[in-house]
């Protein structure tokens, strides 16, 4: 800044205490701009690593009911099969079974949907953060 020649006149060099204020509180309100901004990029993209781990761990269930369903197909001979439920070991009727997995399976494709719509959801939030800036 310049020097003050006496205490009631400036030299043109330094700014009016006003606009050094208001300069401030300019970069404060980009700085409090930056930081919101900031805060809902992250809360975003958590949504969506959350929403693509969901999809995974669905994916690999489904995975496990498809084997199941095919090895039940392919296994003509046996009429009864031990079910595992949690930490129960239970012998069903082989079509129960393979009912229950079918069920399963749909629930399953269900959920996926559902989740791919909530990813979708944060993908267009993510846009539009993206658009704002």
């Amino acid at each position: 800044m310049g020097k003050i020649m006496t205490n009631q006149t400036r030299t043109e060099l330094e700014p009016p205490e006003s606009l050094v204020r208001s300069g401030n509180m300019a970069e404060k309100n980009e700085t409090d701009f930056i930081l919101n901004y900031m805060s809902e990029v992250e809360a975003v993209a958590e949504e969506i690593l959350t929403s693509k781990q969901h999809m995974i761990e669905l994916d690999k269930k489904r995975q496990k009911s498809r084997e199941a369903i095919r090895v039940l197909q392919k296994d003509k001979t046996s009429t009864k099969q031990w079910v595992c439920f949690g930490n129960m070991f239970i012998k069903m009727p082989s079509k129960e079974t393979k009912l229950l997995l079918e069920k399963g399976l749909s629930l399953f494709k269900h959920a996926r949907m559902s989740t791919m719509r909530k990813e979708n959801q944060f993908n267009c939030k993510a846009l539009l953060l993206r658009s704002t800036v």
